[in-house]
Formats: structure tokens, sequence, C-alpha cells
């Protein structure tokens, strides 16, 4: 398997694509447009892992915990 490293950036890549899709499929079942919602969902998602992983490394650096 790949390193952790190498494994980011296609995994981060993957999850956008995936998550611009399901907000495109989002947009056939609420009324609204397909990029915009693609996008929406595609951005807030990501923008929630992104917070989440520096509020982890935040806190794992203030204990002492080397991730």
């Amino acid at each position: 398997l790949w390193p952790v490293e190498q494994a980011m950036l296609p995994a981060i890549i993957i999850t956008g694509v995936v998550l611009f899709f399901i907000g495109v499929l989002k947009a056939k079942y609420v009324e609204g447009h397909w990029l915009k919602s693609g996008m929406e969902m595609m951005i807030v998602s990501l923008t929630a892992a992104l917070l989440g992983f520096l509020i982890g490394h935040l806190i794992s650096g203030a204990i002492g915990i080397s991730v």
C-alpha cells in the first residue's frame, strides 16, 4: 500500500469528486441548479474535513501525541 503522504492527495481528490456528484444527485431531488448544488456539497464537506483535521492536529500537538 501507499505511504500516507502519497495517498493523501489522491484521497482528497477522489473524495471531492464523489462529494460533487452527491451534490449533483441532490439537485435532481431538491430543486436547484446541479452545478451550484455539487460545488456547495463539495466545498462545505471538504471545509468541514479540513477543520476537523486541523483541530485534531492542534490538539495532538498540545497534548504531546505525535500523529
